[in-house]
């Protein structure tokens, strides 16, 4: 058994060639390119013009809770949420990342709330009130991984955070496209609904 100073990522490549990811948020691991080019394409400003500076502006070493640490995401997710092509693209990108790492199997996280634009209430996406909805996110995330289980061979499945504090919540996505139940999680802010293609 190596020593922890040596689980490198060669070490870890060599010894360990096949990964299971059993906890990713979607929303957090888009590409930073990605992220520029989709902003480009959408007239989205963002307060930075290059990787490096938009790695400084929202990467969180430390943060004070939760809540402040996804702060960030209000700045960079716009150039992705509220529209298929965005959620679509990060979604594939990830199996193709996720292979390129050895992960054959991966359960992902995301919100198909903060993903949509058709809410009356802040979500990712800079305009409300769209025609984007929850069920949309979930179909546009589920062909993408089935595409990307196809191209780089990840089985990928979902786990649904929902906003709690939005009537009718869960009714947005459960049936939808895999969606099977929904459960509340006593007082936290989410409720789980598991996506199983």
């Amino acid at each position: 058994m190596a020593d922890q100073q040596s689980f490198t990522k060669e070490y870890v490549d060599r010894e360990f060639p096949l990964k299971v990811e059993l906890h990713v948020h979607l929303e957090g691991a888009v590409r930073f390119e990605t992220i520029l080019d989709l902003a480009r394409k959408q007239d989205l400003e963002l307060p930075v013009k290059n990787v490096e500076d938009l790695k400084k502006q929202v990467c969180v070493y430390k943060a004070d809770d939760l809540t402040s640490a996804l702060e960030n995401f209000f700045i960079f997710a716009p150039s992705f949420a509220g529209y298929h092509e965005g959620v679509h693209r990060i979604a594939l990108e990830f199996c193709e990342d996720a292979a390129r790492q050895g992960v054959c199997y991966a359960e992902l996280r995301y919100s198909p709330h903060f993903l949509s634009n058709s809410l009356h209430v802040r979500t990712y996406a800079r305009d409300s009130g769209g025609g984007y909805t929850p069920r949309d996110v979930v179909r546009s995330v589920n062909q993408a991984l089935q595409e990307g289980e196809r191209r780089y061979g990840v089985k990928v499945n979902t786990i649904l955070c929902c906003i709690r504090h939005i009537p009718g919540v869960l009714l947005d996505v459960v049936g939808a496209d895999g969606v099977v139940v929904g459960v509340t999680d006593g007082d936290h802010a989410v409720i789980l609904a598991y996506s199983v293609k």
